[in-house]
């Protein structure tokens, strides 16, 4: 069964536009991955031998909103300040907000700046449950359709800019473990 996934985008009005930036996220490559000391440890429900950096995620988010109006960037925080909001708290807000399902896991998560605001907010990439089938706003799929290996959320720590749901393809990042939230 196909995950369900929502997107909930800032800015982005039409599922044109949405259909255009899944395609962009199959082709999407970054730059070189940096090392942060300030990424949370996954969930111990993810397998994490072979994760990658929280900064090789970003740069995949970021490839992805290049060529967006308003641009949307984040980074690392060298220096977390204190915030309201724990990464605990901000990854079930994720969860709920861009309806990825239950089960859902948290796969990393980091504070970070954003291009959309003054204040930081929580990075969080997630696993739903399902074979992570991408979305085709109507469309008919192709018989062979891509496989997403990214999915992402930006929760503000502050103020009531909503939560920024995103998902992707990416060559620079393994397959997400694929599982069912049915018993």
């Amino acid at each position: 069964m196909a995950s369900r996934v929502f997107v909930h985008a800032r800015g982005l009005k039409s599922l044109g536009l949405i259909a255009g930036l899944l395609i962009l996220a199959a082709a999407a490559a970054g730059c070189a991955s940096t090392n942060s000391s300030h990424e949370v440890s996954p969930s111990p429900l993810v397998a994490t031998s072979q994760s990658p950096s929280m900064g090789t995620r970003l740069e995949i988010v970021n490839a992805l909103y290049t060529n967006t109006q308003p641009r949307f960037i984040a980074t690392l925080i060298s220096n977390p300040p204190p915030v309201p909001v724990s990464a605990q708290r901000a990854a079930k807000a994720a969860i709920i907000f861009c309806n990825d399902g239950v089960g859902t896991k948290t796969v990393a998560t980091a504070l970070v700046d954003t291009s959309q605001g003054p204040n930081p907010e929580w990075a969080v990439f997630l696993n739903p449950p399902g074979e992570h089938f991408g979305v085709y706003a109507g469309m008919k799929p192709p018989k062979h359709p891509a496989i997403l290996n990214w999915y992402a959320a930006f929760v503000p720590v502050r103020g009531s800019q909503p939560i920024f749901c995103t998902f992707g393809r990416s060559t620079r990042l393994p397959a997400l473990p694929v599982f069912s939230s049915q018993k």
